[in-house]
């Protein structure tokens, strides 16, 4: 649990605050969706391989030592770089280390549950409440009322170090997880194959956040609100989320994944919908709320449906595989496509590709059901 809040307390002042900074050193809308397209580009590669070797070595301890030592380390001459070029590069070696932070730890926690995978979200959900109340926290400590969105932007980048170096911190008292036997050539292909249009929802799926998970704060910004409009959507989502994540084993009996992943996805075009037009504090509130299921709810299915499918000894190949394909791929296509589309139209254009791409995703996903029904 604290790995989890460790991570996703960095990833939410990232997510939401990091943006801002950039823009203060002279980064377009378009350059940086350049760059966090690139971010998760590396991330098609790394998580696999993490995974990878971890199931090769048949725990996943150590990996996960150096991938939070390397992340910090990439990270820290963010504080004092100020050229593009040198940002950008640095911020691309964090990717390939911190890549593996998630598969790894998912990998480890399913190893730990083994017999009871529902209960994967009760404990994912630490990452969930320290990502929302670590970024209100932050806000807050900016001033009474969350400061200017420069200072959130100025600050982001030491806050984000403090959270990796809790994360190294937990890494080294990790205990050990139930043994798993060693991979034994487990070959990607041969994982992808069954897997593969689940997967490629999924990653339009997540195509379709990247206007929030990379923009959320510039176009509050662009619409004349304060950091403390990005920190309460964060913890509306995060209420949201923990509900879900709670629930989800007894959603999972109840429904199907298909079922849901379709709920999860029709809640995403309400939600991007909204985005797309609101400009009133408390719709924009609203909408980012329900995060908790476009993305918490998703996210689980995902996970367990994955842990479902591949042999014990591939367990983290298959979560890196998850991750390499769902944020990496869906993550490098959604924001090179936002980056573009907030610089010829800000929040409402951006927010509508969205809404565009979640509809490929119904289709690919009606179009996949269509076929499997004429093959029986």
């Amino acid at each position: 649990m604290l790995m989890y809040a460790g991570i996703f307390l960095g990833v939410g002042i990232m997510m939401s605050f990091l943006p801002l900074h950039l823009r203060t050193l002279g980064f377009s809308a378009t350059a940086m969706g350049a760059v966090f397209a690139l971010r998760p580009a590396v991330q098609v590669v790394t998580p696999t391989l993490w995974g990878m070797w971890a199931d090769h070595r048949g725990d996943a301890r150590f990996p996960l030592r150096l991938a939070t030592v390397g992340s910090l380390l990439a990270f820290v001459p963010l504080l004092f770089s100020r050229d593009a070029a040198v940002v950008s590069a640095l911020l691309l070696l964090q990717t390939a280390f911190g890549a593996g932070l998630v598969p790894l730890t998912d990998g480890m926690t399913l190893a730990t549950l083994h017999k009871n995978p529902g209960g994967f979200g009760r404990v994912r959900v630490a990452g969930t409440v320290s990502f929302g109340v670590g970024v209100l926290g932050f806000s807050v400590l900016l001033g009474p009322t969350g400061g200017s969105m420069e200072q959130a932007g100025e600050w982001s980048v030491p806050a984000i170090l403090a959270a990796m170096a809790a994360c190294v911190a937990t890494s080294l008292l990790l205990p050990e997880v139930p043994p798993q036997p060693r991979e034994r050539g487990a070959k990607v292909t041969a994982l992808i194959r069954p897997l593969w249009l689940f997967l490629l929802v999924n990653a339009l799926h997540w195509a379709a956040h990247a206007t929030y998970t990379v923009f959320f704060g510039v176009h509050v910004a662009d619409l004349g609100l304060g950091p403390h409009v990005v920190s309460v959507s964060l913890v509306a989502a995060v209420g949201v989320e923990t509900v879900v994540l709670f629930a989800a084993p007894r959603l999972m009996q109840r429904f199907s994944t298909r079922v849901l992943l379709v709920a999860a996805i029709l809640v995403a075009i309400l939600r991007w919908w909204v985005s797309s037009w609101a400009t009133a504090a408390w719709l924009i509130v609203g909408a980012q709320a329900l995060h908790g299921v476009s993305f918490g709810l998703a996210y689980v299915l995902g996970v367990t449906w994955v842990r479902a499918r591949v042999p014990d000894e591939a367990r983290s190949t298959g979560q890196g595989l998850f991750t390499a394909v769902v944020f990496g791929g869906g993550g490098t296509l959604g924001t090179a496509l936002a980056g573009v589309a907030y610089d010829a139209g800000r929040g409402a254009a951006a927010f509508n590709l969205a809404v565009v791409l979640e509809l490929a995703a119904l289709a690919l996903f009606a179009a996949g059901e269509w076929r499997a029904h004429r093959a029986r």
